[in-house]
């Protein structure tokens, strides 16, 4: 029984388009509450100091937070994604509770999804978010956005191409798709290709991948268990980007093994042992074939776009972002009450040299997914937290 989401990158910050990079500095687009097609661009914007390294809770007041909220059982915040073609504009997905916007850099958030099928997604638990990755699309239109609907009405894929506003179902077909495979878990969209989505099940194994915006999928089956959390490998190339994916399995009785392919799941090379906790898995693209892989056991390092990974962190983490600067890891995972964050970080140029960050008071739950955005001057994380809600640190 799924208790809350997992997922991917990092909130949409890859800039493959441009050199393989994972992060794209540039001028940030800056929206209006009013009229979310409006935007200015401006170099940066004023940051606190007394916020400047450290965790700040940015949950809106109309989230509620009561595992009790929903009888099946409320399990907060999820994922949070940043746009990366408006990096003002994040997107937060609420078990039960639909999906917010903030338009001013994760500090302030208001409730979107008031159109078609927001009553489904009020229904649902979000176990997983995507947003087109692309930052070249023309900030003035919406980005598009994915989600899914966990124990609610309407299983399958929902898509919003209004700033999140109305959602349009769809169940996952194709030929030789198996229909009884409509919980998606997790999904992964292509850094090159908006329209490459890999997917992953709950509670089951398999991976379907569309490449087709999510008209159509196919559907495969790697043999490393269940709930599994495909991503694509940038390794600074389009096309061996869109071959090139690891799949981690949640960790279930300790002999679950990550898999990676070069060849679009045609065939698969084992990484050993290693796996997600349940609920959540977050991987970092460093580019050009560097990624960061959390989970048990520790953080590992790979250079080579997933033949072989190092360890760099014995702490098992739940998972992990990163900004030019440093590598963050989080873990504590899905709960009803209280499990006590375990928050690192590591500077770029030694990423061994990890440094324990103390949770703040508050920080209940550690993060399920972390999004990266930058906004001219600082990079700036912001979180979904489960039960201990929406957090916010700017670097």
């Amino acid at each position: 029984m799924g208790l809350g989401c997992a997922r991917t990158t990092t909130g949409g910050q890859t800039n493959a388009q441009d050199s393989g990079a994972t992060h794209h500095v540039a001028p940030v687009a800056v929206s209006s509450k009013a009229d979310p097609e409006q935007s200015q661009v401006a170099t940066s914007r004023v940051i606190d100091p007394k916020q400047v390294g450290v965790w700040v809770n940015v949950t809106p007041p109309g989230i509620n937070l009561v595992h009790s909220y929903n009888r099946a059982g409320n399990f907060g915040v999820q994922d949070v994604v940043a746009d990366p073609a408006r990096p003002s504009d994040l997107y937060a997905f609420v078990c039960y509770q639909g999906v917010w916007r903030s338009a001013d850099f994760g500090v302030s958030w208001q409730k979107v999804s008031t159109g078609k099928n927001g009553d489904s997604l009020d229904g649902g638990r979000p176990w997983t978010a995507a947003i087109d990755p692309n930052p070249r699309r023309d900030p003035k239109t919406s980005p598009t956005l994915y989600t899914v609907n966990g124990y609610g009405p309407k299983p399958g894929l929902y898509k919003s191409t209004d700033f999140g506003v109305n959602w349009v179902h769809s169940k996952l077909s194709g030929p030789g798709y198996d229909p009884a495979y409509q919980d998606v878990y997790s999904l992964d969209i292509n850094p090159y290709d908006s329209s490459h989505i890999l997917a992953g099940f709950h509670e089951i194994g398999g991976i379907a991948e569309s490449r087709d915006a999510g008209a159509t999928w196919r559907l495969m089956q790697p043999k490393n268990g269940r709930s599994l959390y495909p991503f694509f490998i940038d390794t600074g190339d389009a096309a061996s980007t869109a071959r090139t994916w690891v799949a981690i399995p949640q960790w279930d009785n300790g002999s679950q093994e990550t898999y990676s392919t070069r060849n679009a799941g045609a065939s698969w090379t084992s990484l050993g042992v290693f796996a997600h906790s349940h609920g959540g898995t977050q991987i970092f693209n460093g580019g050009k074939g560097v990624v960061y892989l959390s989970g048990t056991p520790g953080v590992h390092e790979s250079v080579d776009a997933g033949v072989t990974k190092t360890s760099i962190r014995t702490i098992s983490e739940n998972g992990i972002a990163g900004t030019p600067n440093y590598l963050y890891v989080f873990s504590s995972g899905a709960s009803s009450g209280t499990l006590d964050p375990v928050l690192a970080r590591a500077p770029r140029s030694n990423v061994k040299d990890w440094t324990e960050v103390p949770a703040p008071a508050g920080m209940t739950n550690g993060p399920k997914r972390v999004a990266v955005t930058y906004d001219g001057s600082h990079y700036i994380l912001v979180s979904g937290n489960w039960l201990a809600g929406i957090w916010r640190y700017v670097e």
